[in-house]
């Protein structure tokens, strides 16, 4: 039997300083339990027992599981309670293919409208994953990659388009945590984004687009793989 554990900290966003909401904790905590497996796609699971495994009151809770269920993590039944919810193989292609709209789209903007800072994190950022990447290390290149991606977002200074991708991202890490359960780690498994962010610092907007809808594509590939 899996051990289960409630994660301390949330491995798809960076900290944020100041002060956050308890809906917003319990959010982020539940998000994590569902995209690292600690909750397993298609269980069952009341309204308070995740009140007590969180230690967070019952209102802010059940305001998480709203937002989670808008994100198609989850699944509310009136009256009968709450699951998880599953990944199957429709649901992999529709990610990875309006990933694949979205986020040509933010990197072509990015590369025109980030600023000279946000371009140098961009790149540290690169550096950073391509460095992890050689450890195979998933648990610690999972989260840098949601950061980089959704940087590139942000960067796009286009708010819905932003919003869009914060949310395939999370569902595609969903995916991603599940292949390397299923299937393990190979060297293979994690890509190159250095090339990515040097074509967002160049200004080079065609082929930031290119080298992302090239990305997105082998993610996807390597992603149905084991569904």
């Amino acid at each position: 039997m899996k051990q289960r554990t409630t994660p301390g900290t949330d491995t798809l966003e960076p900290a944020v300083c100041g002060q956050i909401t308890a809906a917003e904790i319990a959010y982020r905590r539940l998000r994590e339990m569902i995209v690292t497996g600690v909750l397993d796609p298609g269980e069952v699971i009341n309204e308070q027992e995740l009140v007590e495994r969180l230690g967070i009151g019952r209102t802010p809770v059940r305001e998480a599981i709203q937002r989670l269920r808008w994100q198609h993590l989850m699944t509310v039944f009136p009256r009968r309670g709450l699951a998880i919810a599953k990944l199957g193989l429709e649901d992999i292609h529709a990610i990875f293919e309006t990933r694949q709209v979205v986020e040509q789209r933010t990197a072509e903007l990015a590369a025109v409208r980030a600023d000279l800072d946000e371009a140098a994190v961009l790149v540290e950022l690169a550096r950073r994953l391509d460095d992890t990447a050689r450890t195979q290390n998933h648990q610690r290149f999972l989260p840098l990659d949601y950061e980089l991606h959704l940087g590139i977002a942000r960067a796009s200074r286009n708010a819905l388009l932003a919003e869009s991708a914060e949310q395939l991202l999370t569902l595609s890490t969903w995916a991603w945590h599940r292949y390397f359960r299923l299937r393990g780690s190979l060297p293979s498994d994690f890509l190159e984004h250095s090339e990515l962010a040097r074509a967002i610092g160049e200004r080079d907007a065609e082929r930031a687009g290119r080298l992302m809808v090239a990305h997105v594509r082998l993610s996807h590939d390597l992603v149905r793989s084991v569904s």
